[in-house]
């Protein structure tokens, strides 16, 4: 199954958020692992064009809460990539 970026929030304009495959668990391994913020909570993370893009800070990152901090990770090694 090859999958292209998710356009919107839940995938698409239904908002399904499913992709009919299976994978075994067995066939992956753990690259990298990132320390958010110590006093911070981590929105859910977004996977695009080789970055992760995480959205966290104090009560959970909510952008209304003027605590959010966008942070963008490559996805190859979890270092920052801005």
């Amino acid at each position: 199954v090859k999958l292209g970026d998710w356009a919107t929030f839940q995938r698409d304009n239904a908002h399904r958020g499913h992709v009919a495959v299976r994978y075994r668990t067995a066939d992956f391994q753990r690259l990298w692992d990132w320390q958010g913020p110590l006093n911070g909570l981590v929105r859910p993370p977004a996977a695009t064009r080789g970055r992760i893009l995480v959205t966290a800070g104090r009560n959970g990152g909510m952008a209304f809460s003027e605590t959010a901090k966008l942070h963008a990770l490559n996805v190859t090694d979890g270092r920052p990539a801005w």
